[in-house]
């Protein structure tokens, strides 16, 4: 996330010109773009460009800035066009944006107020799930690290330099960044969504920018250009799987901290960067970075089909100008103490701040006001969130092995969630047994013990996001249970329907319940690879018992309910719907309910 230019020990206008490459990379990333798969990087760079201007601000003050002086300006430089962006966004979410992304949107808002959403976004996904595009406060995930840091570290750091304590802080830093990078290596393998999204394991990007603050700098045009190109190269060829902040983001950070040590305005890539357009956008790049992901998932939100992503990169100039206006009505005049006063920025700023934590909450309370859409009507003020969840109550369910024959083991996440509740909203589960275990697919070992499964239950169901190598884990898994002795153990394929529902509602009425929409091609492709390794008889293909000739799926029951909100996680018409659909195939007779 790109911070706004502090007042630095003398100004550097190719550090704009670096932020200018940096925010484009993430703005064209955000848009889709292919040829940017590794854009996110230029948030690496822009940790790294934080650390360097905040720990210079904080050496070069000599122990004489106070911590409350330090705060006041952190306050004037990133709340104000947060607050801007809140109040743009609010209104369009309320009037785009279904119940469940309206409820996220107002936890995501009120997160981002606190300084807290990567947290959240770790909570609710990750950066990297599937509908994280359609959300438009994502981004402000960057903010939480970088505040997070300011609170932590800035005041034992103030504390060293009042006590003239340079090396120790060189050493500290230095540490820091070590036992970081280590704590990255490890989670970019064992979680690599919390690797990606926490302060601990990122604050070895800002903790190498602040110790090139430290050291006399040595231009160095020929350095400057190996730096420049490391930090920007690998955004054209990194991909997610090169997302965790470990070992990887070594070339980019690193080459970001090269630049910041051997540039100038003057000469080499430096005096590209320090040229008007470049830091005229990084000058402003803050508010651009701010306001371009709510532009892009909303643009999302109202589109039935995924939006092409150069079609979406062709905003990033009305972003630009927004920003600039952003830029020169809303952050220049709150960054001067001349015009606004502390304790006017104060009260503006807290106040903005409070409202927008009640509007957040006031949303999350509410499931996105769901009384309003009687498309959803059934749904509840829990929200659909909360309607997948409550089966999870019943992974604690202990099965009589004295009616096998009826019991069932559904196995997977929330796809086993959904199956679940297609089976009691249909009634066809109602007399049953069920319990839910929750996996991860490959294992070394079976979650559950095989030969006990089979003597209390009759049938296993996986509904669980498969491809081809997961599929495979899954077939070992089926295996032991038959061997076990278990009759009946079934795939439910994946379902997916549509890309954005919102955009449904934009559609006159005859059009939008009879509209069907085509499925995202990874699903589809994902099914594929599994309809290669499951047998036939033991399938369930979603796709093919739902999708039309054309392979369309519905986007509302018969009796004009969403089946989703979010494409993919039922809501209660949708499971009553589906239920009798699914329920009705030749594999699931032994559980149908009678007529």
């Amino acid at each position: 996330m790109p911070t706004p230019s502090p007042q630095p020990r003398s100004y550097r206008p190719e550090i704009d010109g670096l932020r200018a490459v940096a925010v484009l990379g993430v703005m064209l990333f955000h848009a889709g773009v292919p040829q940017l798969a590794g854009g996110y990087l230029g948030v690496d760079v822009f940790f790294v460009i934080s650390g360097y201007l905040i720990t210079g601000i904080v050496a070069d003050s000599g122990g004489g800035l106070s911590l409350a002086q330090f705060y006041i300006r952190r306050v004037r430089r990133i709340v104000p066009a947060m607050l801007l962006t809140f109040a743009l966004v609010t209104p369009f979410a309320w009037a785009l944006l279904l119940p469940d992304g309206l409820e996220n949107y107002g936890q995501s808002l009120f997160a981002s107020a606190a300084m807290a959403n990567n947290v959240l976004l770790y909570l609710t996904g990750g950066y990297w799930d599937i509908a994280a595009e359609l959300k438009p406060l994502m981004h402000t995930w960057s903010l939480g690290v970088e505040e997070q840091y300011y609170l932590l570290l800035v005041p034992p750091m103030l504390w060293l330099v009042r006590r003239g304590s340079s090396p120790l802080l060189r050493r500290a830093l230095a540490g820091i960044a070590i036992a970081s990078l280590a704590l990255a290596g490890w989670l970019g393998s064992s979680n690599p969504a919390l690797d990606f999204l926490i302060l601990p394991s990122r604050a070895w990007e800002l903790a190498l920018g602040g110790l090139v603050a430290l050291y006399p700098r040595r231009t160095s045009p020929f350095v400057a250009s190996l730096g420049l190109a490391a930090a920007v190269a690998p955004m054209a060829w990194f991909g997610s799987e090169q997302s965790a902040p470990g070992l990887a983001a070594l070339l980019p950070v690193g080459g970001s901290a090269l630049f910041l040590w051997a540039a100038d305005s003057t000469s080499g890539p430096g005096r590209l960067l320090a040229a008007r357009v470049p830091a005229g956008i990084g000058l402003t790049s803050y508010s651009a970075y701010l306001l371009h992901q709510p532009l892009f998932a909303l643009l999302r939100a109202v589109s039935l089909n995924e939006p092409d992503p150069w079609r979406l990169a062709l905003w990033i100039p009305a972003v630009l100008a927004a920003a600039w206006l952003s830029w020169r009505w809303v952050e220049s005049p709150a960054r001067d103490a001349r015009r606004i006063g502390n304790r006017a920025v104060l009260l503006i700023c807290g106040g903005g701040t409070l409202l927008a934590m009640i509007a957040g909450l006031t949303l999350h309370f509410n499931a996105g006001f769901v009384s309003r859409w009687p498309e959803l009507a059934g749904v509840g003020r829990a929200g659909n969130i909360a309607y997948v969840d409550s089966v999870r109550r019943l992974a604690a369910t202990r099965l009589d092995p004295a009616q096998r024959a009826s019991n069932v083991i559904v196995i997977g996440h929330s796809q086993a969630r959904d199956f679940i509740n297609m089976g009691l909203a249909s009634g066809h589960l109602s007399e049953a047994q069920v319990r839910y275990a929750e996996v991860n697919l490959c294992t070394p070992a079976l979650p559950i013990d095989a030969t006990r499964a089979a003597q209390e239950a009759d049938w296993a169901v996986f509904s669980i996001g498969l491809n081809g190598v997961s599929a495979r884990c899954l077939m070992g898994w089926s295996q032991a249970l038959r061997a076990a002795g278990m009759h009946h153990v079934l795939v439910l394929g994946p379902k997916q329907f549509g890309f954005s529902n919102a955009a449904a509602m934009r559609l006159p009425a005859p059009q939008r319940y009879a509209l069907r929409v085509p499925p995202r091609p990874r699903e589809l492709d994902a099914d594929a690879e599994v309809r290669a390794v499951i047998p036939v008889a033991d399938y369930i293909d979603l796709f093919v018992l739902l999708g039309d000739t054309k392979g369309r799926m519905p986007v509302f029951t018969p009796d004009r309910r969403f089946i989703t909100q979010d494409g993919r996680h039922l809501t209660p018409g949708g499971a009553k719907w589906l239920g009798e659909v699914v329920f009705a195939q030749p594999q699931l007779s032994g559980l149908r309910r009678s007529p």
